[in-house]
């Protein structure tokens, strides 16, 4: 199999209600499906590589870096404040940004490429020293950004792919780097799909039945739906079931009948694979509950929602990705950017999180690898802050 031992978005719903329908429709992570046909190596190698990611990959987070820089304004641009995978990073960057002494205006981009471009054109219009793209990629924003460059704006990247990812030209002057410097290509394609890989071929006992959430007009999804697929392609008793999704099926309401006619479709399945946690609050949770039938649900994001969907069998299993800490770094290698100094290893890894493993306080969301008492290990904001001065 490929997977790499070593490496490993929305209160949208009541989130009590859906955990208790949900609770008797999921799985507890054990599956369906027997290995009389799968290869005990896959299971093994799938075992070591979810240790791994029990364990967390979170690297230090940098003690030392540019004094803050003075007397900045930065727009913040969101996906969607609607989304708590876009609101929550958003949030955080903001209040890094405080701590600096900067001045910030945030722009909801409502889950709407539409929206994004109105952002980045008003933002350009206010004349900031910086805009940050939270989930935008660059490729919904092409032409305005350009002219934000243009204008002598810098451009900070959260959780987006530059433009150069479709053939186009660079336009971001920083973005975050991954743990062991991985870029976000990999961290989606390679370390997130491989720990989510692992955790369904272990569980499943190397027959799982997934049907991938594959939303491809986001592109850290659709890395992820790549990454996920050929992971589970080299197990021998695996399968994979692509369920193309869009933003439109959100706003017309399609999406959660989309997942509940591929559960029909697909009988065997016995997983469900989501690119991120909004998902399952906006129609996969209740689409399982329907089919009334076992599904490991596993998906991206760690959000105080869905932690307290896994603690209540709602959902089975996070990749958990911390929200708050990604926030501060983006400020970081935005005082960087300002400085003129190369971009440095955040430390940002990953860490599963299941209803037996690194579940953090109720209501509370992921914020980075957890210690023996569930607590964050490193205390960032503290560590951010004697690296700025502040």
């Amino acid at each position: 199999m490929n997977l790499k031992a070593g490496k490993l978005n929305s209160r949208l719903v009541a989130v009590t209600v859906l955990a208790s329908a949900l609770a008797s429709a999921c799985g507890s992570g054990s599956g369906s499906g027997g290995s009389s046909v799968a290869n005990q190596a896959d299971i093994t190698k799938a075992q070591a590589a979810l240790e791994a990611a029990y364990a967390g990959t979170d690297g230090p987070v940098p003690r030392s870096g540019p004094q803050s820089a003075e007397d900045k304004e930065v727009w913040l641009i969101s996906c969607g404040e609607a989304a708590e995978g876009c609101a929550a990073p958003r949030a955080a960057a903001a209040e890094a940004a405080e701590a600096m002494g900067w001045e910030t205006t945030s722009c909801d981009g409502k889950l709407n490429p539409a929206t994004y471009g109105e952002c980045v054109r008003n933002a350009t219009a206010a004349s900031p020293d910086a805009i940050v793209l939270i989930s935008v990629s660059c490729e919904a924003v092409q032409e305005p950004l350009s002219a934000a460059k243009g204008a002598g704006i810098k451009i900070y990247a959260v959780d987006a792919f530059d433009c150069d990812s479709n053939g186009g030209d660079t336009l971001f002057d920083g973005e975050i780097v991954y743990h062991e410097n991985a870029s976000i290509e990999d961290r989606y394609e390679q370390d997130i799909a491989d720990a989510m890989a692992a955790y369904l071929v272990a569980t499943n006992k190397g027959a799982a039945k997934t049907i991938v959430l594959r939303q491809d007009d986001a592109l850290a999804s659709r890395h992820l739906a790549d990454g996920l697929e050929e992971a589970l392609a080299d197990c021998a008793g695996c399968e994979t079931y692509p369920l193309d999704i869009s933003l439109g099926d959100f706003s017309d309401g399609s999406f959660a009948n989309k997942v509940s006619a591929a559960l029909v479709q697909h009988p065997d399945a016995n997983a469900v694979a989501a690119p991120y946690d909004a998902m399952i609050n906006l129609g996969a949770g209740q689409s399982i509950l329907k089919a009334g039938r076992p599904i490991t649900l596993v998906s991206l994001g760690g959000l105080g929602s869905n932690i307290d969907l896994i603690r209540d069998g709602g959902q089975t299993m996070d990749v958990g990705t911390p929200s708050g800490w990604i926030g501060w770094a983006a400020i970081d290698g935005l005082n960087r950017v300002f400085a003129g100094e190369p971009q440095v290893d955040s430390g940002i890894g990953l860490q599963i999180i299941d209803r037996d493993h690194n579940l953090p306080g109720k209501g509370e969301a992921y914020d980075g690898n957890l210690d023996p008492d569930g607590k964050p290990a490193q205390d960032y904001e503290a560590i951010y802050r004697a690296s700025w001065g502040r």
